[in-house]
């Protein structure tokens, strides 16, 4: 079963740091554009609510799921012409519950490999940060944007399916990742 989980929710996991779309009717004040210009270090990256269902020769298999982010070296640079970049790794501890066996393992992600899809053009409008990103349009929520200080949430159940894997369906939880500005 871990071989089955692992790279299917670590996926979900390195596409939800950068795709969203947020239904929630409690939307926080609209962000000033101008204030995500620079560079910010991830200080959390955390899911405590996770769900997805994976088919597994023909069946479907139910999982719970949280994670938690550390050992953060992970910047974005948004810059004025309106361009996103990633640098740095981070660490994610993954812990899921299928079938009444509870496993947990610990990913590490970085840039340059695959592992993290964050860059390309970027817009900010509302309380909405949009990415298209590899043929890709990802929306994450902003929560928080001050001079210090961005908070994005991203739901999951919004991650396309073909970014992730054909066979995770209904995937939900919200991810909930906070940076501060160098």
């Amino acid at each position: 079963m871990k071989a089955i989980f692992t790279p299917i929710l670590a996926f979900l996991c390195i596409i939800s740091v950068t795709s969203c779309k947020s239904d929630d009717d409690g939307t926080p004040a609209p962000a000033s554009a101008d204030l995500i210009v620079g560079t910010w270090d991830m200080t959390a990256n955390t899911v405590d609510d996770g769900n997805a269902t994976v088919t597994v020769q023909g069946f479907p298999l139910t999982a719970d799921f949280t994670w938690e982010g550390k050992n953060y070296d992970y910047q974005l640079t948004f810059d004025e012409d309106n361009m996103v970049g990633e640098n740095g790794s981070f660490t994610i501890d993954l812990t899921y519950e299928a079938l009444g066996q509870t496993e947990t393992e610990v990913i590490p992600l970085e840039t340059g490999n695959g592992d993290l899809l964050l860059s390309g053009q970027y817009s900010v409008s509302e309380n909405q940060l949009t990415v298209t990103n590899e043929g890709e349009l990802v929306t994450a929520t902003i929560e928080e944007l001050s001079e210090t200080t961005l908070r994005l949430s991203i739901d999951l159940a919004s991650v396309s399916p073909q970014i992730v894997d054909d066979t995770v369906e209904n995937a939900t939880g919200t991810n909930k990742i906070t940076f501060s500005r160098q």
